[in-house]
């Protein structure tokens, strides 16, 4: 039950922080968010639904949906390095 609460939670607010693609791409969190629904887009929609198909296994099938989990998570740490904007020096 923890598990299943904490990647809902997790999940949830990644889904959150992609609001922020309505805005024009000012600040670097949006220039990421930016990322995450464009180029990234299809890692994004994986984690999601790995995630939740990996909470649906658990109690099915442990092993399994502990796997997709995991797997979810592998597209997390992906993103994450990915859809970070690089901090430029003044005047560059």
């Amino acid at each position: 039950l923890g598990t299943s609460l904490a990647l809902i939670a997790k999940v949830g607010s990644e889904l959150l922080f992609l609001q922020r693609i309505q805005k024009p791409a000012a600040d670097m969190l949006t220039k990421s968010a930016h990322l995450m629904w464009g180029p990234l887009r299809h890692v994004v929609l994986a984690r999601v639904v790995l995630g939740f198909v990996g909470l649906m296994l658990l109690p099915v099938l442990p092993w399994l949906g502990v796997l997709t989990i995991l797997i979810s998570e592998g597209c997390e740490r992906y993103q994450f390095f990915r859809a970070t904007v690089a901090w430029r020096m003044p005047g560059i």
